[in-house]
């Protein structure tokens, strides 16, 4: 019994190893012809392409080769814009202005030299005509704003010179030409006083209205106030005067323009002889303001009433 186990025990393990090497030969063949099936399948699909169609290329950023990619990681990933790019006009402004040429401070220092002896000839309306030639050379050559500074200038010599006619020739000139310049508000004030110097009050008087109407916000705008009433007082226009103080004082109220209306009120009325309500004005102005810097000035003119009412009782 046992040899006929052993018999059949290996008949057993002969036909299981069979059976194994069967397996392994049909996986082994089975893989072998699964690789010219799928080269065949690729082979037949890139034969169904038409003939004119170019093949299917890889996109160009799949083409770039590694010397590329090393070229691009090397370089920054922003790069700074251009700077701004500054207009022509701009670097025109910016250049130094070229020198004046010889002719051209010779041709200037002529009509100077001119101007020079046409003034001091009497000549004023021919003088004039070289100013404004002289301007206009100078506004070819330098420009408005230097054409401005060399009409003020010219005008102001004159009026230092206490050349008043000229100067007021000067300053309408310079007004004229130039209506909407720099120094118009001065001009206008510088004109006002050359005038009162001639006592054409009326003129002065048109030249402060005007200043004041038209360049009421202008620093020396309370100042040409102050001047406008005087020269409507040096007309005897005195009610004008007193409307004109009492405009000013309410425009600068809680200023010292205010203070100099409210104390000038006494000296109007009392130039025209209405010597109670003077001093009444000046009284109600030391009261309201007694430590304003004009106080003394009214104490003063209090005093010189005082004086002059008691010599008019003394004569009586």
């Amino acid at each position: 019994m046992s040899l006929r186990r052993q018999k059949n025990g290996l008949r057993s393990g002969l036909w299981i190893g069979c059976a194994v090497v069967a397996v392994c030969l049909v996986a082994w063949a089975c893989s072998k012809s699964e690789v010219p099936s799928i080269r065949s399948s690729a082979e037949a699909v890139e034969s169904r392409q038409p003939a004119d169609r170019p093949a299917v290329q890889p996109p160009p950023q799949a083409q770039r080769t590694e010397a590329d990619l090393a070229g691009t990681m090397r370089q920054p990933a922003v790069t700074e814009p251009p700077g701004p790019q500054v207009p022509d006009n701009i670097k025109a402004a910016c250049r130094q202005p070229e020198p004046p040429s010889e002719e051209y401070a010779a041709r200037l220092e002529a009509r100077r030299s001119l101007l020079h002896e046409l003034r001091h000839g009497g000549q004023t309306d021919e003088a004039v005509e070289v100013l404004a030639k002289l301007l206009a050379d100078v506004e070819r050559q330098e420009g408005l704003a230097m054409a401005q500074r060399v009409a003020m200038a010219e005008a102001g010599n004159l009026q230092a010179q206490k050349d008043c006619p000229a100067a007021v020739k000067a300053y309408e000139l310079t007004l004229s030409r130039y209506p909407q310049g720099t120094f118009v508000v001065e001009a206008m004030y510088q004109l006002g006083d050359c005038s009162l110097e001639l006592h054409d009050y009326a003129a002065a008087e048109s030249v402060w209205r005007k200043l004041i109407d038209e360049n009421g916000d202008a620093s020396m705008a309370p100042w040409a106030w102050r001047k406008l009433a005087l020269a409507q007082l040096l007309q005897t226009h005195y009610d004008q005067s007193l409307a004109t103080l009492e405009a000013m004082a309410g425009k600068y109220a809680g200023t010292e323009f205010e203070e100099y209306a409210r104390m000038r009120r006494g000296y109007v009325l009392a130039s025209a002889g209405r010597t109670q309500e003077a001093q009444a004005a000046y009284q109600a102005f030391l009261k309201e303001f007694p430590r304003s810097k004009y106080c003394g000035l009214a104490s003063q003119q209090m005093a010189e009433l005082d004086r002059g009412r008691t010599l008019a009782r003394a004569r009586q």
